[in-house]
């Protein structure tokens, strides 16, 4: 036969492992002319990786306390988690059904807000949607801090307000405008996620006004804007208290990266360092950046709510910062969320 099939079936967390052995086969065999991929794709997604927090991948997870938090999250949650994500839309593939009947989309880029099909039209978006609600199967994955607990879904409103990456604040405020306008379309209250900061010296989006004054009337009926810091290398001295969420992004040393956004005094940050993510069922490390730390605290918000549905956003959002793990630079007092105190924490 002119082919042969390796089927590996590695040891629980060592994909790794089987992916060198196999390149190794590769190099010393020179009968086998080509190895296709999709076995790297495959096996992830047969354990639902890299979601998998023994996915030796994973240190956002780890950095948040989310193995000990699991099993707290799966037996105390009592209300679906309720996730608001304005970005490019996401394209959720429902082979296990995995939130893919969970999502809703509409777009705010025309002159009303209109329902459209689930589709995605830039990676950031399925990757955003990936780490609020893990979804485990869409081709562009991330670890998820919502965690997907059977007859307790995550559901994930997308408000889409770019197709390229690029959004104007035009188009930005009329898409939170509808949120303030539909709450009850997005499932109660809840938090909202941005992934915008600040970029190549822009001022900051978070200091806007008019996204400030946005921002206070979702506060004021009990949702929260949870926004990202930037990916401009700039440092802030001057935090925006009030009625934005701001989110700084951390490395692997849980120090805050040094080719991210930095704001003085703000309290939240969350991994935005490279991070794994499967891109057309291929293992790649190429995204990075504040705009994957805010989903991860806008997570958070959504998670304990769904274990003590009496918590505001922005009690949800303390609870976060009072029960987190500080960061490793003593001049900066952000915390990364610790998911299992957080937990805790909500249900006392």
């Amino acid at each position: 036969a002119d082919y042969s099939i390796f089927h590996l079936r590695p040891p629980k967390g060592r994909s790794e492992t089987a992916l060198q052995q196999i390149m190794a086969m590769v190099v010393l065999d020179k009968n086998i002319v080509s190895v296709h991929r999709n076995y790297l794709g495959k096996a992830l997604f047969q354990r639902s990786v890299p979601n998998d927090p023994a996915f030796s991948y994973q240190w956002p997870l780890s950095d948040m306390r989310w193995i000990p938090a699991r099993n707290l999250y799966s037996t105390k949650q009592v209300h679906p988690a309720y996730i608001t994500i304005l970005g490019s839309g996401t394209q959720p593939v429902r082979r296990n059904n995995e939130l893919g009947a969970y999502i809703t989309q509409y777009n705010a880029m025309g002159t009303t807000v209109t329902r459209e099909p689930v589709h995605g039209s830039n990676p950031e978006g399925d990757i955003d949607s990936s780490i609020t609600g893990c979804l485990t199967d869409n081709g562009e994955m991330m670890a998820g801090a919502g965690c997907f607990t059977p007859g307790v879904p995550c559901y994930l409103t997308n408000v889409q307000i770019t197709d390229n990456g690029d959004a104007s604040y035009s188009v930005i405020e009329n898409a939170l405008v509808w949120c303030i306008n539909n709450q009850t379309l997005r499932g109660g209250p809840g938090p909202c996620n941005l992934s915008y900061g600040v970029e190549f010296g822009d001022p900051p989006i978070w200091s806007v006004t008019d996204i400030q004054t946005l921002a206070g009337t979702l506060l004021g009926q009990g949702d929260i804007l949870v926004m990202a810091a930037g990916d401009d290398k700039g440092t802030y001295t001057t935090y925006p208290t009030g009625n934005v969420v701001v989110v700084q992004g951390t490395d692997k040393a849980r120090t805050l990266a040094n080719y991210l956004t930095h704001v003085q005094g703000d309290p939240a940050a969350a991994p935005g360092g490279v991070q794994p993510s499967v891109v057309r069922r291929h293992l790649k490390f190429l995204y990075y950046g504040s705009s994957f730390s805010a989903p991860f605290w806008c997570a958070g918000i959504a998670m304990l709510i769904s274990i003590n549905p009496s918590l505001t956003s922005a009690q949800a959002s303390q609870i976060l910062i009072n029960t987190g793990s500080p960061v490793r630079d003593s001049s900066w007092s952000a915390v990364i969320p610790a998911f299992d105190r957080a937990i805790a924490a909500a249900l006392n």
